[in-house]
């Protein structure tokens, strides 16, 4: 589902002091209206900046889809950030063949989600709230977990990555190591969220040598 909260208008110098700009509007889902207050904003300014003699013109549509990252750039991630991807849950596919009792690795994620106190990876909330608000008898069947993330549109992925907890050099050695779960739509915009995880890591731990 698009996210029309987030409209972007970008303004691009160029030659002669004019301006383009660039209008990033999700694309719509069939049947939909555009009635955000995101959307009023966004046509309000572009209205204002049609007056202005400055601006050349304008440019509609999302910006280009970034790249995915190459296997290279994971391995360079994993040495650089010392961070690396585990298990996988695609939950879409979950989902869809209800493997919610029948696969472990489903069910690792769904207890953790239902774990009370449990501090998990900002990404996790949104699915964690949607657990936590249901009702005991369904919360304790993993099915109709997958039901309820499916109903509110989680049906990404949810990766569990690893960072390792001591390094005896700048290598990453992962025999002992920290984990975190992390979602995300896509695996690139969950390696983004790794890389970052990694780094806090990283730097804890400088932290503590520091202070040994």
């Amino acid at each position: 589902m698009p996210n029309f909260e987030r409209i972007t208008l970008i303004i691009e110098s160029l030659p002669g002091a004019r301006a383009q700009v660039q209008v990033d509007i999700p694309t719509p889902m069939p049947g939909m209206r555009l009635e955000t207050p995101a959307h009023a904003l966004a046509i309000d300014a572009l209205g204002w900046l049609g007056k202005q003699p400055a601006v050349a013109g304008f440019v509609y549509g999302g910006q280009p889809a970034p790249q995915a990252m190459t296997g290279q750039q994971r391995i360079e991630a994993i040495r650089h950030h010392h961070v690396r991807a585990g298990e996988i849950v695609d939950l879409a596919c979950a989902t869809a063949t209800l493997r919610g009792d029948g696969d472990d690795l489903v069910c690792d994620l769904l207890d953790t989600l239902r774990r009370v106190g449990c501090v998990m990876h900002p990404s996790m909330q949104p699915l964690h709230r949607v657990i936590s608000l249901m009702d005991d008898d369904y919360q304790s069947n993993n099915n109709e977990c997958l039901v309820a993330l499916s109903e509110e549109g989680l049906l990404g992925y949810a990766i569990c990555f690893h960072a390792p907890a001591s390094n005896p050099g700048d290598e990453p050695m992962f025999d002992d190591y920290y984990t975190t779960w992390i979602y995300a739509e896509t695996i690139d915009a969950a390696w983004q969220h790794a890389i970052a995880w990694g780094d806090e890591v990283l730097a804890r731990k400088a932290q503590k040598e520091q202070a040994a």
